[in-house]
């Protein structure tokens, strides 16, 4: 979900995004068309796989046993945006799991990922991961990938395989996102009853009733009513692909200290403006949208935090006039229109 959020005690369902000035991301020019690779190895040599080991032999093969580590099958399409970088889940489905077995497949060699924990914001339980990161002479091309896990034993699960598309910086047919700024209208989070909608411009109001401890007087039952509203986000894209991100929030928030100095209801106003920027991808044939952004921020006392990055993907359905975006290969869909 990329839509803004000040307070994590607003939404919980919503993603907590400090306003930050982002790390820029150098734009370099590649090929256009993507196009099969022809040699897998040369792909295989210029990925970087964090903690993992580069073993020219053959791929391990799965094991016999019964007590052996069982892989979600996936089929979806994996997209990379070109000399960048994409983090990949796997679900287990029975036993355990050690580390990583990852190839290119026809390289002749494969990468051991010696943990399932190689990702520093790895989701736990069940579901792990691991990074690819592609050096920028990797021109936007597809290839496919294979990969297991083994456990303590070293008994290996059963291998599954993906296709992976390098994408460029941009895309073709892309023109109508960047002739224009695109303004957020409203985001849907979840399906029906379950869902969580959020209108630009309109105040969400969270009410409850509290007890202030008053100095000197008897204490005093209050009737909070808390407001937060995202004013505007909006969209720029450039041809090149590089995208910004700005956005404006109003909260107005229970003070608990000074109505309790003060004996009565007293609120704090908080209005804050930010800044995003990174890289986007489109892909016509498959309207897929790919847009990745890191950010710095700070904590509430100033100090400097570094949050992973923000990768999301959309399947879009619009034109230069409107369009709406449904994320792709999330448990809890989101929808966001735009004009």
């Amino acid at each position: 979900m990329h839509i803004i959020y000040v307070e994590m005690n607003l939404r919980f369902t919503r993603s907590l995004f400090l306003f930050c000035v982002v790390l820029s991301l150098a734009i370099v020019s590649c090929e256009d068309e993507l196009e099969i690779a022809s040699s897998p190895g040369e792909i295989s040599m210029h990925l970087d796989v964090p903690q993992g080991t580069r073993i020219n032999a053959e791929f391990p093969r799965p094991s016999e046993d019964p007590l052996a580590p069982v892989l979600k099958e996936e089929t979806d399409t994996i997209y990379i945006i070109y000399a960048s970088y994409k983090n990949i889940f796997v679900t287990l489905m029975a036993g355990e799991a050690k580390g990583f077995n990852l190839q290119v497949m026809g390289s002749g060699d494969y990468f051991n990922i010696t943990s399932t924990k190689a990702l520093v914001n790895h989701p736990g339980g069940n579901v792990f991961g691991f990074s690819l990161i592609t050096q920028d002479n990797i021109k936007p091309r597809a290839f496919n990938i294979a990969y297991s896990v083994y456990d303590a034993e070293g008994r290996v699960s059963n291998i599954v395989e993906r296709t992976i598309v390098i994408s460029d910086r941009g895309g073709k047919n892309s023109a109508f996102l960047s002739g224009k700024i695109w303004s957020t209208k409203e985001e849907i989070r979840g399906i029906g009853e379950a869902s969580d909608t959020l209108v630009i411009g309109q105040s969400d109001a969270f009410e409850y009733s509290t007890v202030l401890n008053c100095y000197g007087e008897p204490n005093k039952t209050v009737d909070v009513v808390n407001e937060y509203r995202v004013d505007y986000e909006r969209y720029t894209f450039s041809s090149g692909g590089k995208i910004t991100i700005e956005v404006a929030t109003y909260q107005k928030r229970f003070d608990q200290l000074e109505s309790t100095n003060s004996c009565s209801l007293q609120y704090e106003i908080v209005e804050r403006t930010g800044k995003l920027e990174g890289i986007w991808s489109y892909h016509s044939d498959s309207k897929r949208l790919i847009l990745l952004y890191n950010r710095i921020g700070a904590d509430e006392q100033g100090n400097k935090v570094v949050y992973p990055d923000e990768l999301f993907e959309y399947d879009i359905v619009g034109d230069a006039h409107s369009m709406t975006w449904k994320s792709a290969g999330k448990d809890v869909p989101v929808t966001v229109t735009f004009h």
